[in-house]
């Protein structure tokens, strides 16, 4: 536990120890805040404690909005979650997703991540495209974080193949069968 609490220290500086402050208190033993991450983080293992490091020394490079530090159901979801250092952010998502279905190129172009396009397919798109900001990502962020402690797969195969838009050509017509047609409506009205 004092190796995390240092590393945690030493990543975000007296953001920690105001939140969280020291490990031990003056008599020596562990503080109370201490006491609760242990206990929050009972069952986690060495390298899933790592891959929790990983993935929020990642979500801080990426986000500048990320509210760090975190808690330790926090910090325990990212230990146990796949870490990827390619997955998107949260809002990276959001902002690929409101967008997506106008974007023109295969699959891999528009949705950009396989993690993007699986969470397009959980959410509602209409309505995502239609929401505010907040509540796009109120809605994305549920699918979002399952996805990113379960996994999602990878690009299906047709996911790189050029899309076959409908052609906007208009119909060739034959006037001749128009006139019939025409003739043939003024007979049944009349």
């Amino acid at each position: 536990m004092a190796h995390l609490w240092r590393r945690m220290i030493g990543i975000h500086g007296y953001k920690w120890t105001t939140q969280y402050g020291l490990i031990y208190t003056e008599d020596g033993k562990l503080s109370g805040m201490a006491k609760e991450w242990q206990r929050g983080l009972t069952g986690i293992t060495l390298d899933q404690i790592r891959n929790g490091f990983e993935g929020m020394t990642a979500e801080i490079m990426r986000s500048a909005s990320a509210p760090w530090p975190p808690s330790w159901p926090q910090f325990r979801n990212l230990c146990l979650s796949k870490f990827d250092a390619t997955a998107p952010t949260l809002d990276e998502t959001v902002s690929v997703l409101v967008i997506a279905s106008s974007r023109k190129g295969t699959l891999a172009q528009r949705y950009r991540h396989p993690l993007i396009l699986a969470v397009s397919l959980e959410v509602d798109m209409h309505s995502l495209r239609t929401a505010k900001l907040v509540d796009a990502r109120r809605m994305v962020k549920p699918v979002y974080e399952r996805l990113l402690n379960s996994g999602w797969n990878d690009w299906p195969e047709h996911a790189h193949d050029d899309v076959i838009g409908l052609t906007h050509e208009k119909p060739k017509t034959d006037k001749a069968i128009a006139k019939a047609a025409f003739k043939n409506m003024k007979v049944l009205v009349h």
